[in-house]
């Protein structure tokens, strides 16, 4: 039986599975989430400056939180632990804060490149926070 740090990381990855198929299938998101795109203007504003490298092909700057969501490479989750007010990459201390003693921040990171911030409440999301950013240790 997973002790409970490990079920708390894997209920976090299961909500987000959800949500994220459920973004896919209907076109909705079910919590108020937001995407923070670091990566994708930077990387543009770097192939601009630098035209004798190689294009990246389908690179966007995602603005839309479901086709943010539906991004996310669930399969490439590397981590996933709790979000601290001062250390979360995509929550800010406001979220954390005005989070409810009842519910926990989480963070996981996947891929790379991706940091979702999340507040549990009572087994669901209620705020989702997505930012793409360059890779450590940019």
């Amino acid at each position: 039986m997973p002790d409970e740090g490990k079920a708390e990381a894997l209920e976090a990855v299961r909500l987000l599975a959800k949500a994220q198929m459920m973004a896919m299938r209907t076109g909705r998101l079910a919590s108020p989430t937001s995407i923070d795109d670091v990566l994708g203007p930077e990387w543009l504003k770097y192939e601009r400056e630098h035209p004798e490298e190689d294009r990246t092909e389908g690179l966007e700057i995602l603005t839309d939180a479901r086709k943010a969501l539906s991004s996310v490479p669930m399969t490439h989750v590397e981590s996933v632990r709790s979000a601290y007010a001062g250390y979360s990459e995509a929550l800010s201390a406001d979220d954390i804060k005005m989070a409810s003693p009842s519910s926990r921040a989480v963070s996981i990171f996947a891929f790379n490149e991706w940091n979702i911030g999340m507040i549990i409440s009572q087994g669901r999301i209620v705020l989702l926070r997505i930012k793409r950013a360059f890779p450590p240790p940019f």
